[in-house]
């Protein structure tokens, strides 16, 4: 065990050819601009776990492994790095609710990492260049991460080969996901307020970008939707959300890319639908089997939309109980995402959020790149209603209660007037 140590202006952590240890509540930092090296360093180390450290301003990489593999990497912070975090030619790690703010790079896998499995971690801060970049990487699972702010939410470099990208919410930045290798597939993702939500860079005939599937993603509030470059082929896109006139936000310059699969295509929001089909340009290619309609409470909304739903049931204080479907918010990356980028065409009919804390304190929510109003009640731990409000669109304030919660319920605007949920309301606990 090494643990609750702090390494400061000198080149950190470094373990070598050590295995079943625990590097625990470290802190490893600059407070000068010295020469250090990464803030955490496992070299050919195997079976660690490198659990809720602090590490921050390192010149390299925060927390990084080389030739290491099945470690645990969890809830680390990974502040203002170079790289946050970085594997190197390491297979079969878990990279589990770490923080990465404001580093150059938040994670990246490269050097024929593979294997590895990225879950729960929030990436933000808008000097963030890549939020997860896969370089030489494959066989990879990148899922239910946290992306905000970042130029480029996710990479796949040429390299990246036969990794999927599923669940994750990609809200405000240049580029969502960036796709130059093959054989990935990208599912369920949420990508919004981008320039362009999914791009494939040109590549000028260096590399063909091809047998990408793309299923079940939700797109919306991008300046464009979708640009696959003429060094493309054989792509699929199925089942993907596209909220607005969505052909004029796609571009396929490629060959032989798909846009329905088995009688499955997309659908195309406000876009007609004409002969039963849909054409994307300039390659000609057709959507044969659209989508028409759409419920919003099934579709694959990034983190929101792995979220299980359940009924909760509110005492008024006047002798009346309402009952209110409501996703579970547990987890801190699950709070964090919240209604974070979610399309606000797609609100109604869509469930509420309860957020679930595990001790009562004083909670600040914020509606940062969320485009519509919201209600907020706030409960204490014995369920009692402590406060609530209305929060403004992409406000910049930070909303709380009068006294500690351990609770919060997000609906749309004016649902908690029109359920006449009072300052003597109760929610009742399971």
């Amino acid at each position: 065990m090494i643990e609750s140590n702090q390494v400061v202006n000198g080149d950190g952590i470094h373990l070598a050819f050590v295995t079943d240890s625990k590097i625990k509540s470290n802190e490893s930092y600059r407070s000068a601009p010295t020469l250090g090296e990464h803030g955490i360093h496992l070299f050919k180390s195997d079976r660690n776990t490198v659990y809720g450290n602090s590490v921050r301003n390192n010149r390299l990489a925060g927390i990084q492994l080389t030739l290491s593999s099945d470690c645990v990497i969890e809830a680390n912070e990974l502040l203002v790095n170079d790289t946050g975090l970085r594997l190197l030619a390491s297979d079969r790690n878990e990279v589990i609710e770490n923080i990465a703010f404001a580093n150059i790079a938040g994670i990246v896998l490269t050097g024929g990492s593979s294997g590895n499995t990225l879950t729960g971690n929030i990436v933000y801060h808008e000097n963030t260049a890549q939020g997860i970049a896969l370089e030489m990487a494959t066989d990879n699972i990148v899922d239910r991460n946290g992306i905000s702010g970042c130029e480029i939410g996710v990479i796949l470099e040429v390299g990246a080969i036969g990794n999927r990208i599923s669940s994750n919410t990609i809200v405000e930045g240049a580029y969502g996901i960036s796709v130059s290798g093959s054989d990935n597939v990208v599912e369920g993702n949420l990508i919004t307020q981008q320039s362009r939500g999914i791009l494939f860079p040109e590549t000028f005939t260096r590399s063909i970008t091809e047998g990408n599937t793309f299923r079940g993603n939700v797109l919306a509030d991008n300046a464009n939707h979708i640009y696959v470059n003429n060094d493309s082929k054989a792509n699929v896109f199925f089942e993907n959300v596209f909220v607005g006139d969505a052909t004029r936000m796609i571009l396929d310059y490629g060959t032989a890319n798909r846009w329905s699969d088995e009688g499955a295509g997309n659908y195309w929001g406000t876009t007609p639908v004409s002969g039963g089909s849909v054409t994307v340009y300039p390659s000609e290619a057709r959507d044969e089997a659209p989508v028409l309609s759409i419920d919003s409470a099934t579709l694959g909304v990034g983190i929101l939309g792995t979220l299980a739903s359940e009924t909760i049931t509110i005492d008024r204080g006047d002798g009346v109980e309402i009952e209110v479907e409501a996703l579970q918010a547990v987890a801190g990356f699950e709070r964090w995402a919240g209604f974070r980028g979610f399309p606000e065409a797609l609100l109604e009919g869509f469930p509420g959020i309860l957020f679930v804390f595990g001790e009562e304190a004083n909670r600040r929510f914020t509606m940062e790149t969320v485009l519509f109003d919201l209600d907020i009640a706030f409960f204490d731990a014995e369920g009692s209603i402590v406060g609530k409000t209305t929060m403004t669109a992409n406000s910049e304030d930070l909303y709380s209660a009068e006294s500690p919660a351990q609770y919060a319920l997000e609906l749309a605007a004016g649902e908690l007037e029109e359920l006449e949920v009072s300052g003597n309301a109760r929610l009742l606990l399971p």
